[in-house]
């Protein structure tokens, strides 16, 4: 049972880890879309225009949205990383992954949508393809972080609350 507890754990460790990695990422591609696509500027610039909004609520909308997936992505990362350390066992994260996986899955589906609706050209195809399998390893590691957090619980429950500490002192442990 032990074996199985240690193994629950390393891997939400590692999907905590992997989905504040990935969130770090993401601004990184974001600041480098906008920087060094000069069509993205051009889009920008005709939206301001059209709908006389100004660009700094635009540019404040944007970097709000990627502020709030960040900070999501660091909550629920960090939250798994604690629960495998056994230093909590908070469950609110839990259910802000499912919500948030459920987001990005519609997103997703709502970019294909776009993409067929719009004029298809192959850097279109290929962005959408790519921004998806980004959204896809981000949704694999939200589901992953579920059900180990809830198969975690569920070992504890059986083996009687195994004490953390015995388990974090044997050498095969990754964190």
């Amino acid at each position: 049972m032990e074996s199985k507890q240690r193994k629950l754990k390393n891997n939400l460790f590692i999907s905590g880890t992997a989905l504040i990695s990935v969130a770090l990422l993401d601004v990184i591609k974001v600041i480098l879309y906008f920087i060094l696509d000069p069509t993205q500027r051009h889009v920008l610039k005709e939206v301001i225009m059209q709908n006389q909004i100004s660009e700094g609520a635009l540019i404040g909308m944007i970097v709000g949205i990627l502020a709030l997936e960040v900070a999501l992505s660091l909550f629920i990362g960090l939250s798994a990383r604690a629960v495998a350390k056994g230093k909590t066992k908070n469950a609110l994260y839990i259910v802000v992954a499912i919500i948030f996986a459920i987001v990005l899955f519609a997103g997703c589906i709502f970019y294909f949508i776009d993409l067929f609706l719009s004029e298809i050209t192959l850097l279109s195809v290929i962005e959408v393809v790519v921004s998806n399998v980004f959204s896809a390893v981000v949704i694999y590691c939200l589901f992953d972080i579920c059900i180990c957090s809830l198969k975690t619980r569920k070992v504890n429950g059986q083996s009687g609350n195994v004490d953390t500490k015995d388990i974090n002192a044997d050498e095969g442990v990754l964190f």
